[in-house]
Parts: structure tokens; sequence; C-alpha cells
């Protein structure tokens, strides 16, 4: 059987740019819990690298707008986003 985390990459082959964007595999794809072997931890580098992002690009729009579709389609993101965490290194490890 091949690797989650190579068959994710190949789904990603077929996505558009906008799809081609961790938060969203992280936070919406329900597949991503198996990636991630803390996917806790993932989501929260994820969440937090885009507040660092929001902070320096606060006039990017398509960072507006991915900020508001992840808050209306993921419980997770709104609590990670409300805890104002700020990161700048990544820690998750993927599964095979």
């Amino acid at each position: 059987m091949e690797p989650y985390g190579l068959r994710a990459l190949r789904r990603l082959g077929g996505a558009t740019p906008q799809e081609r964007n961790w938060a969203r595999i992280t936070l919406l794809d329900p597949a991503a819990r198996r990636l991630f072997v803390d996917w806790e931890a993932k989501a929260s580098d994820v969440v937090g690298h885009l507040r660092l992002d929001a902070g320096l690009h606060v006039a990017d729009p398509l960072l507006a707008a991915l900020v508001g579709e992840l808050s209306m389609k993921s419980a997770d993101f709104r609590r990670l986003w409300a805890a104002h965490d700020v990161k700048r290194d990544w820690s998750a490890a993927t599964r095979d």
C-alpha cells in the first residue's frame, strides 16, 4: 500500500494553485489528520504561521480570504486563531 503522505502529494498534482495550500489541507481535509503524527501540533503551526503572515501582509486580499474561508469552515481553525499564537518554526512529523 502506498504511504498516505505520497497519496496526498499525488492528489495535490491535480489541485488548483489555490487548493495547494497547507492551511486548507491541514484544517479542511479530514484525511490530513492521518498524515501528521501530531495533527494538533501541525494545525497550531499552520495557524501560527498564518498569524505571522497576516501581521506582515495586512493588505493581502488572498490571505484575508483564506482566513475568512477557514474561519467559516473549521472550528479547529477558529479555536487556534483565537489563541493569537504566532509561529516561525515548523515542528510536525508526517506518517509513512
